[in-house]
C-alpha cells in the first residue's frame, strides 16, 4: 500500500493542507517552525492506525492530542487516501461539538483481508512495511548478547512501536538471533555456503548503500560483539563513527523490516513500504547526504519515503519529473517553489531554504555598506575607504570581492572624468 494524498485540517500550525504524494521520495523543506515535522507527525498518526488494524480489528493507533488541535479550532483531522483504502482520524476540542469524526471502516476491511490471507498462507503472504524514524533516533549501544526473542515475523513488527528510531538497537538484536538460525541451518545441512534469505537482504542493502562495508556478523569469541569489514579491514561496529553507525543501522533496519514483511519475494528489498524519516541528514557527512536519495531509489525501489530536511544536498538529488516531490513549507502552508535535479547548492539555499546570504553577517553587512556607497557614486570618500579597510579584517587580500570593488571604483572614476 502506498499513499496518494494526505489532507490535514487544523493540526498544530496547519489550518488546511493537501499533499499530493509521489510514489518515490517525498521531501519537506523549510525553515524551523515551517511545519515539516508537523506534516510527518500527522502522517505518522494515520499510519499508526493502519499498523494497529493489521494487529486486530479493535486495536488502536495514536490519537490526535487535544494540544495538537489548532488554536481556536473546533476539531482537527488527518485524512489519508491510499491505493487500497482511505481513512480519517479526527479529534474534537474539549467542550466543543463537531460533526467531524474518525472514519476507519474501509481501513479495517483492508487490514482484516490482508491478515486473513497472511495466516491462510502460513505466513507466506507479503504485507506492507510501515516505519518512522524520528529525530530522537539514536544508537546508544550495540548489544553483544540477546536475552529475549525479537520481531521475526510481520505480526511481531506490527505489534512493535511504529517509531523504529527509538529502538535501533532492535536491529542488532534481530540480526544476532537470525544469524543463530542461519548457523543452525548450515550445521544441519553441513553446508557453510547456505545463507538465510532475510540476512542476505540486509547484507545486500548495506553493500550497495555503503561500498566497502561488508561481512556484518556476530563475533562469539571474547570480546563478543558485532564486527564488519571496512575496506578489507576488520572493525568492531562500536568502533565506527556515530555517522557510520547510524547510517549503517538505518539501512539495515529498513532492509530487515522489508525482509520480514515480504517472505514470498525472492528479493525482499523490492517489497512495498512507507517510511518516514525526520531530518534525514542527522549525523551524515554532506557526501552521504548527497548520495542518500539515490541509494534509497536503488536499494528500496518500491518504497515510498516521506522525509523532512534542512539539507540542500538532499533536495539537489530529487527527480521531480519522476516519482519524487518537494514541498516547501512556510507557516504551515505550501510555497510555489520547485527545484531542478542537480541544481547548485548555493541556488537551493536561496530559493528553497530562504537564505538571504551564505556569508557571515558582519561580512555581508560590510559588503552591503560598500556596494550601497558605490551605488551612490562614491569612489574616494572616507566612508568607502573605512568600509573597505573593515572588509580587509574579514577577507583575505585575494578574495574576489576586492577585485569586483576595484573594478566598480575604476568605472565610477572614469564616469566622473567624462
Amino acid at each position: 500500500m502506498l499513499l496518494n494524498r494526505i489532507i490535514i485540517n487544523n493540526f498544530r500550525s496547519i489550518e488546511n493542507l493537501t499533499i499530493e504524494c509521489g510514489r518515490g521520495i517525498n521531501v519537506f523543506a523549510g525553515v524551523n517552525g515551517a511545519g515539516k515535522s508537523t506534516v510527518l507527525h500527522a502522517i505518522l498518526i494515520n499510519l499508526s492506525w493502519l499498523k494497529a488494524r493489521m494487529r486486530g480489528t479493535s486495536a488502536r493507533g495514536m490519537m490526535i492530542d487535544f494540544s495538537d488541535i489548532r488554536h481556536g479550532a473546533v476539531s482537527s483531522s488527518v485524512t489519508t487516501i491510499a491505493d487500497e483504502a482511505c481513512w480519517q482520524i479526527a479529534r474534537v476540542a474539549p467542550a466543543r461539538k463537531s460533526e467531524v469524526k474518525s472514519e476507519l471502516g474501509m481501513l479495517g476491511k483492508y487490514a482484516a483481508g490482508m491478515m486473513e490471507r497472511y495466516y491462510e498462507s502460513g505466513g507466506r503472504t507479503n504485507l506492507p512495511m510501515i516505519v518512522a524514524y524520528s529525530v530522537n533516533r539514536s544508537l546508544v549501544d550495540i548489544p553483544a548478547r540477546v536475552q529475549k526473542k525479537h520481531e521475526l515475523d510481520a505480526p511481531a513488527l506490527y505489534a512493535a512501536d511504529i517509531d523504529g528510531g527509538m529502538r535501533l538497537r532492535a536491529f542488532y538484536e534481530w540480526f544476532r538471533e537470525r544469524e543463530d538460525i542461519e548457523n543452525e541451518i548450515k550445521n544441519e545441512n553441513r553446508d557453510l555456503n547456505l545463507e538465510d534469505s532475510q540476512l542476505r537482504a540486509v547484507r545486500n542493502a548495506i553493500a550497495i548503500a555503503m561500498p566497502g562495508y561488508t561481512d556484518l556478523h556476530v563475533r562469539r569469541r571474547k570480546p563478543a560483539g558485532f564486527e564488519l569489514k571496512k575496506d578489507g579491514r576488520s572493525f568492531r561496529v562500536n568502533q565506527l563513527s556515530d555517522g557510520e553507525k547510524c547510517y549503517l543501522t538505518l539501512i539495515g533496519d529498513i532492509a530487515r523490516r522489508l525482509a520480514v514483511c515480504n517472505p514470498a519475494l525472492e528479493n525482499p528489498l523490492e517489497g512495498e513500504g512507507v517510511i518516514l524519516i525526520d531530518e534525514l541528514e542527522l549525523h551524515l557527512h554532506p557526501a552521504w547526504q548527497s548520495g542518500a536519495i539515490d541509494i534509497f531509489r536503488r536499494v528500496f525501489p518500491n518504497c515510498q519515503f516521506f522525509i523532512s530536511t534542512h539539507s540542500p544536498h538532499i533536495v539537489q538529488n530529487l527527480q521531480l519529473e519522476g516519482n519524487d516531490t518537494l514541498s516547501v513549507l512556510e507557516n504551515g502552508k505550501l510555497l510555489p517553489v520547485s527545484a531542478s535535479y542537480g541544481e547548485s547548492i548555493e541556488q537551493l539555499y536561496y530559493r528553497v531554504f530562504n537564505m538571504k546570504t551564505l556569508l557571515p553577517a558582519p561580512v555581508q553587512n560590510t559588503l552591503d555598506d560598500i556596494w550601497g556607497r558605490l551605488a551612490n557614486g562614491e569612489a574616494d570618500s572616507d566612508g568607502l575607504r573605512n568600509a573597505i579597510e573593515k572588509l580587509r579584517q574579514y577577507l583575505s587580500p585575494g578574495n574576489i570581492e576586492f577585485a569586483r570593488i576595484r573594478m566598480q571604483i575604476a568605472k565610477i572614476r572614469k564616469e566622473n572624468r567624462q
